[in-house]
């Protein structure tokens, strides 16, 4: 399950960009494999979607020696701003001293709908010992507000509308990514895509656990 960046700046773009269209297309998703998430305006959202993406094509083609070099275990993860849909805003180095899962998503995606539950089921698990924050990707922030709502999820939820940070700061081409990432700042697991819930918190458990056993 594991991929790394390795592509140049326009090649990578494109392949989001037909990712996210594929994706969009078959969205109709299922949490758990038993609540479904109804989403409407799909056409309205891949036309967002290309728009946002053309947008960033251009600004990544016009500025590419300021993109960093790609994001792999062992190294320090990349500092980002989170702007959480309650109004606050953080840096991840904030959070130094604890276990982070980094996950981004968006609600379109069906894999990333799918694993969701497994997070809550990780913060009782770990307690204060971790500090899940999950970035949505493109999403408006009113439709990521009621999706959180809706789903009971209390997690942390910052905003990437502009995909500033899937794109040009953790460089990945597809969604769910996740970074575990240990009390120091360094990442020691990156996961692409997901399968069902209860997999994944089975896969993020043995990688937590590993990672608080190094620290």
């Amino acid at each position: 399950m594991k991929t790394y960046w390795k592509s140049e700046t326009t090649h990578g773009i494109a392949a989001v960009f037909l990712c996210l269209c594929i994706m969009i297309m078959m969205a109709g998703c299922k949490s758990n494999g038993t609540k479904e998430t109804e989403l409407s305006g799909s056409q309205e959202s891949l036309g967002t979607a290309a728009e946002n993406f053309a947008h960033t094509k251009e600004t990544a083609e016009t500025s590419s020696e300021e993109i960093p070099t790609a994001v792999e275990e062992g190294c320090l993860a990349p500092d980002i701003e989170l702007h959480y849909l309650d109004g606050s805003s953080a840096e991840l180095s904030d959070y130094r001293g604890k276990t982070v899962l980094l996950n981004l998503w968006a609600t379109w995606c069906g894999p990333c709908v799918g694993e969701m539950p497994a997070f809550p089921r990780l913060q009782e698990k770990f307690g204060d010992q971790l500090q899940i924050i999950a970035v949505n990707c493109g999403d408006p922030a009113d439709t990521v507000e009621q999706f959180a709502k809706e789903n009971g999820y209390t997690f942390p939820i910052a905003l990437d509308e502009e995909y500033e940070i899937m794109m040009n700061t953790y460089r990945t081409s597809s969604i769910p990514y996740t970074v575990i990432i240990d009390e120091t700042g360094v990442i020691r697991h990156i996961s692409v895509g997901a399968q069902d819930a209860d997999t994944m918190f089975q896969q993020y458990k043995a990688a937590i656990e590993e990672t608080l056993k190094e620290e």
